[in-house]
């Protein structure tokens, strides 16, 4: 469409009339024979009354997140009425497409779940360790990282759950390389150290050994974070904390799974 390629795309935002209007049509398309349990759904489920004006009035005038719960009744629903049909799989990509379209930060989930979208970058970034972290032997880290993204919040709640799941991610799959019981940062100049040394030569190596003091810096920062029995709680991070220790966590989970496989492949 001319507004899709010529026009300049709204400034991202938390909510968007367009974007109500087009996810309550879409909604009147697949579920309007549905309507009433909807709503009954909706008023069960986060003790919101439809107004008199109905559905579309709903999607118009409550607040954003009950809409973006409402996204995720409608999926639930949809599954319910519609089952063995693409119906969900259309609600979701339909969702996702506004999302885009109007750029708002959220993202949706397979489930229906919607999520902060933080940036895109931050969304790249995860769907390329997921990516890396498809083979059966990362699945316990593919699921930790898949929550430490989905557990962070744009008004940063969540982001200690965040920090927690990802240095899960990075040290299952350090257990899966080097049989530790718990990584430590001494784990990490101790077994990576000959890895990048047959991995890399000249000023790469060099690099690369400054790099792994940098990682086993991470890991000491990461153990701060840690629920340690007869400890006080840490107060959880601020949101840009949460979200440079996601993309470092991402990094290093990429750079040792690699220097890591380079070797066994050998």
């Amino acid at each position: 469409m001319y507004s899709r390629i010529y026009l300049e795309p709204p400034s991202p935002s938390g909510d968007s009339k367009k974007a109500r209007r087009r996810l309550y049509r879409q909604y009147w398309n697949q579920l309007s024979d549905h309507d009433y349990s909807f709503r009954m759904l909706v008023e069960r489920e986060l003790g919101v009354l439809s107004p008199p004006g109905g559905t579309e009035y709903l999607f118009r005038d409550a607040e954003i997140s009950v809409i973006l719960d409402c996204i995720t009744i409608a999926t639930v629903l949809i599954a319910q009425k519609k089952p063995y049909t693409k119906e969900p799989h259309l609600w979701i990509k339909f969702v996702e497409r506004v999302f885009e379209e109007e750029n708002l930060h959220y993202r949706i989930d397979e489930q229906g779940i919607v999520h902060p979208r933080i940036d895109q970058a931050f969304d790249r970034e995860r769907t390329a360790i997921i990516a890396v972290l498809e083979a059966a032997e990362f699945s316990a880290a593919k699921q930790s990282i898949q929550e430490a993204f989905n557990s962070i919040k744009v008004t940063g709640e969540g982001s200690l759950d965040a920090v927690r799941k990802a240095f899960d991610a990075i040290e299952n799959v350090f257990k899966h390389f080097y049989g530790v019981s718990g990584l430590a940062s001494n784990d990490v100049i101790r077994k990576l150290t000959p890895r990048v040394e047959s991995a890399y030569e000249g000023r790469s190596l060099d690099s690369a050994k400054r790099m792994l003091k940098g990682f086993a810096e991470f890991v000491n920062a990461a153990h701060g974070f840690r629920h340690a029995d007869n400890q006080k709680e840490p107060t959880p991070p601020p949101l840009d904390f949460a979200v440079l220790f996601l993309s470092q966590s991402v990094s290093y989970l990429r750079w040792l799974i690699e220097v890591s496989q380079k070797e066994s492949d050998c």
